[in-house]
């Protein structure tokens, strides 16, 4: 799963997930902007069914 899929379906926090994946905070921030940047730029819509999103999942959504 993508560091994005995580946080949205998961629910995980940036911290959490940055751990799983080995590095800081800090850089994981940065993988989850630039890839919400990407989807953005792209016009990419991700539409999540009722009951999908983690318990701490953000709403965001692109665009």
């Amino acid at each position: 799963m993508s560091p994005l899929e995580l946080r949205l379906v998961g629910g995980l926090s940036t911290a959490e997930t940055a751990c799983g994946f080995l590095v800081t905070e800090s850089t994981m921030g940065q993988r989850i902007s630039r890839v919400e940047e990407t989807l953005s730029a792209n016009l990419v819509e991700v539409e999540l069914l009722p009951g999908q999103l983690g318990p701490s999942a953000s709403t965001t959504s692109w665009p």
